[in-house]
């Protein structure tokens, strides 16, 4: 088993054994397939199966999820230089916001299976107005909030989400500041 004490076994510094080796190679690796995906979804964007999608949301979940995993990966190798308030403070931030980003682009695609759904449906369907009568709504802001489809909800609260948790990810602590600039 490898030591995953700070500095290794040496007391200090890097760690590049066969474990950290391995590490560093699969992450290389990975980023090189992920690049190569990336640059093939770009240069084939204009396919309708790539368009339907949110191409610039995608990518950017698949990029924090894989910042995220690469950080991971190389800390062990990194030894004492990546101290665990810096880890801790990476994965506040990136895991959540690719997720929240991965679930936002899963909502969108969602609502474009939806909107193929009606379309269907209203074409074997009568047209029926649909009226709203603002009178009856409390708020304007009510109001606005139930003009909005599952998906936009989803959507506002993805984004009210990203901004709290960068929020309370953002403010460290003195303490916390003090511990992560002496470790540098």
């Amino acid at each position: 088993m490898a030591s995953t004490s700070p500095g290794g076994d040496d007391g200090g510094g890097p760690i590049f054994d066969s474990l950290a080796k391995f590490y560093v190679s699969v992450a290389i690796i990975w980023t090189t397939a992920i690049l190569a995906g990336s640059a093939f979804l770009i240069a084939n964007r204009h396919e309708q199966c790539i368009r339907i999608r949110n191409l610039l949301l995608a990518l950017s979940s698949v990029s924090c999820l894989h910042v995220y995993w690469i950080l991971c990966m190389v800390a062990y190798s990194m030894g004492d230089k990546y101290p665990c308030i810096a880890e801790y403070w990476i994965m506040s931030i990136y895991l959540p916001l690719g997720i929240a980003l991965f679930q936002a682009n899963s909502m969108q695609l969602l609502s474009v299976f939806g909107i193929q759904e009606k379309l269907l449906f209203a074409a074997q369907q009568p047209y029926k107005p649909h009226f709203i009568d603002r009178a009856k709504s409390p708020s304007r802001y009510l109001f606005q909030w139930k003009q909005l489809n599952l998906v936009q909800r989803t959507e506002l609260g993805i984004i009210v989400g990203m901004v709290v948790q960068v929020s309370a990810s953002h403010t460290p602590s003195a303490i916390d500041v003090h511990l992560l600039i002496s470790h540098l």
